[in-house]
């Protein structure tokens, strides 16, 4: 049974996640046209709060995901903590691609589109 908070988290969870490709591209443009971005200090801080999220989720619902799902998005998380320290322009860039690719593989994990198997209790 879905209590009704643990559903408003799934939502936010869902849909600010898919939100976060964006600031993933976004980032990568920005820095690719200007050199500097503020928003790769800024974007982090998001992933973690949807991390914390995904994490409320899986406790509250006891729903089955993919193990490889928090493992992308934690890879994903780490990748872009490190490139919010890194001045180089183009180490930084090549990060936030990471990023944003295991975003997108993520993201279709979660949606079953790629690797079902492996579930997490």
């Amino acid at each position: 049974m879905i209590i009704p908070f643990a559903a408003i988290l799934i939502d936010i969870h869902k849909y600010f996640g898919e939100t976060l490709q964006l600031v993933a591209l976004i980032a990568v443009v920005w820095i690719a046209i200007k050199g500097k971005a503020p928003i790769k200090r800024v974007a982090p801080v998001l992933l973690d709060i949807n991390f914390v999220i995904g994490i409320m989720v899986w406790i509250l619902e006891q729903r089955q995901i993919s193990v490889l799902h928090p493992v992308c998005m934690i890879a994903a998380l780490a990748l872009a903590h490190i490139a919010a320290k890194k001045e180089k322009p183009g180490v930084v860039i090549g990060l936030w691609c990471g990023v944003l690719a295991l975003l997108v593989v993520g993201i279709l994990i979660a949606k079953g589109k790629i690797a079902p198997g492996l579930w997490l209790v």
